[in-house]
């Protein structure tokens, strides 16, 4: 299908920053074909008229849990161990893969209408969270969750092979299959070299959490004498595309490491923050030339999918921990949100931006509410003061996935009664 987008402020990465054009976006087979002035010859099949809204990136979610939806509101305000140990694992062995779909689900609601086009999770039954994302039109790498040690993740990594076969490329090509071991407290050295054996063999990208407590480091250091950091390289994660979510206590020596390794670290502040985590030295890694992008983490642990409110607490966390206000400006945390996120997927060279040439993945926001104006500086407005009510219309591969705030490719009202029910069936097994 061919969409003109017409009267909208498209918002550029030129010269180290942002820059608008008002103007129109050509979008045929998937791509933005032309921006600006549109050519007489182009001839589309649905015109949009942006009424004047911010065109922008279509923001990545680089690392998330969505099926944990149906956990959401139901463990809160307790440490990670805790929350894992006590709360969160115990229910998960209840969960059915028909729970998994319908969680993945209502969270890629509420990710449309965050404006997010891509997201990395990590997961078990990813074929349905795969399947969710195939029917709501946006990009996903499935990334699929490991544990345990050399032994028993033998079985487990030939089953992913399987999987990787089965599921990599589906989609027209939305679905992209990573490897997830969860964690250096989940995984032993072993089990995290073995995963890298076979993400070399496939040439997939790995996807972990790393340091994202003080005790995790703790730990690492008295059993295998490194930090997590150090374990993860010596076992060879870093040699291909790797996703390191949270990286908070990390010292000089690991954050010089992760930009060495050209690692891409996923900042999650609400999950950090509610967790009691720590504050990420995000501002540190950005001057070391890491490689950042955003995620919300798990809906159990944020507790929402909303980008909006992450790029908004990355960009003043970064001031606060930094001591300096100047560190991550608002065009710097957005930039992160969509040309980090897209690197870190591994999305087609200038997937995040608006270009000619560049995947289609992209959203209106309309700035015509009260806490949008006035109006000097867009950027700014969106990082420091947008919602998901402001966003108007999203579109992932060159397919509309919403206009007026209602989403074309979901029923949201069943959707969310399917989700009340599920997560009721489940918490009385």
């Amino acid at each position: 299908m061919k969409i003109e987008i017409k009267n909208c402020e498209i918002m550029q990465w030129k010269n180290g920053g942002a820059e608008f054009l008002r103007g129109s976006i050509a979008i045929g087979e998937g791509t933005i074909r032309s921006i600006g002035e549109i050519p007489k010859s182009f001839s589309p099949d649905r015109v949009i008229d942006a009424g004047g809204a911010l065109a922008l990136p279509g923001l990545v979610n680089a690392h998330t849990h969505v099926s944990m939806s149906l956990l959401r509101n139901l463990a809160d305000d307790l440490e990670l161990m805790k929350w894992l140990q006590d709360k969160v694992w115990p229910i998960e062995e209840k969960m059915s893969e028909e729970d998994v779909h319908i969680g993945a689900l209502i969270s890629m609601v509420e990710m449309i209408h965050s404006g997010i086009t891509a997201f990395a999770d990590m997961y078990f039954s990813m074929d349905q969270v795969a399947a969710a994302a195939a029917e709501a039109g946006l990009r996903a790498n499935i990334g699929v969750g490991l544990t345990g040690d050399g032994e028993t993740s033998k079985p487990k990594l030939q089953s992913f092979r399987e999987f990787y076969d089965r599921y990599n490329g589906k989609a027209d090509g939305r679905i992209v299959v990573d490897l997830a071991p969860h964690a250096p407290y989940t995984c032993d050295g072993d089990c995290l070299s073995a995963a890298a054996e076979v993400a070399r063999d496939l040439g997939c990208g790995l996807h972990i959490h790393l340091a994202e407590t003080s005790g995790e480091v703790e730990e690492c250091k008295k059993r295998y004498g490194l930090s997590p950091i150090f374990l993860a390289e010596r076992a060879g994660l870093f040699e291909g595309r790797a996703i390191a979510a949270h990286c908070v206590h990390v010292d000089e020596a690991d954050i010089e490491l992760l930009a060495d390794k050209g690692v891409h670290v996923v900042h999650n502040p609400t999950s950090n923050l509610k967790l009691a985590s720590g504050f990420a030295p995000t501002a540190a890694m950005i001057e070391a030339g890491v490689s950042l992008a955003i995620g919300t983490d798990g809906p159990a642990s944020n507790n929402n999918q909303n980008m909006l409110e992450e790029i908004h607490l990355a960009a003043i966390l970064a001031k606060a921990v930094a001591g300096d206000p100047t560190a991550m400006p608002a065009a710097q945390a957005l930039q992160i949100a969509t040309e980090g996120g897209a690197k870190a997927l591994g999305l087609a060279e200038a997937a995040g931006s608006l270009s000619e040439g560049a995947p289609a993945d992209l959203l209106l926001l309309r700035t015509d509410k009260a806490h949008m104006r006035p109006l000097h500086d867009p950027v700014a407005a969106v990082v420091y003061g947008a919602g998901p009510s402001d966003i108007d219309t999203l579109i992932c591969d060159g397919k509309v996935i919403m206009t007026g705030g209602i989403i074309e490719t979901l029923d949201e009202e069943e959707i969310i009664k399917k989700a009340q029910e599920a997560a009721i069936r489940l918490i009385s097994r």
